[in-house]
């Protein structure tokens, strides 16, 4: 053998032979978050069209995002209207709504292929009647016009000049869905 080389560093060479280590990788990582790429943003031209919108290009540019990013609400009423918007698309699948998505578009597709043989039966979507009755008892306790405003921006309508009043019906309507809304978003916010 030459000389400085022993049979330990022979092996220790050989042991480091084979498929190269990816360069996101952490060293004994054993958690698939440790090897993820970076995640994706969008365009360029997205990312600057929701700059402009929200003043943060990490938002979505619908109705919750722009007034979140543009501070007329707080974090706790953007968590808020989110976590209504989950439930509402919830119910809407619960009662066979179909939702405007690719498992949406796909499930008309389906059905209306076999609207001359049998019916495709539909999914039960787990919690969608606790999300129902949920919505009863937020409808009856909001009030009307907070409801309203609260529909409003989980359907992402933005009513063209009303906007201060518009506000002032949907801050409390939120508020009040920021502490009676139990969904795990709340929790993953902070």
């Amino acid at each position: 053998m030459a000389a400085g080389v022993t049979r330990r560093r022979l092996k220790a060479r050989r042991d480091r032979r084979g498929r190269p280590r990816k360069a996101t990788a952490r060293h004994r990582a054993t958690t698939v978050a440790g090897r993820a790429a970076p995640p994706d943003l969008g365009t360029d031209e997205l990312r600057r069209h929701r700059l402009a919108a929200t003043t943060q290009s990490g938002l979505p540019d619908d109705l919750l995002g722009v007034l979140y990013g543009r501070a007329v609400i707080d974090l706790e009423q953007y968590t808020a209207g989110r976590d209504f918007s989950d439930v509402v698309r919830l119910v809407r699948l619960g009662l066979g709504l179909t939702e405007a998505s690719p498992a949406g578009a796909w499930r008309n597709i389906l059905s209306a292929a076999s609207a001359g043989r049998a019916t495709i039966v539909d999914v039960a979507y787990p919690g969608a009647d606790s999300a129902r009755r949920a919505l009863i008892r937020f409808r009856r306790e909001l009030g009307r016009a907070s409801w309203a405003a609260v529909n409003a921006a989980a359907d992402n309508i933005w009513p063209i000049g009303e906007f201060p009043r518009f506000v002032m019906n949907l801050r409390p309507g939120l508020d009040y869905l920021a502490v009676r809304l139990p969904l795990s978003s709340r929790r993953v916010a902070r």
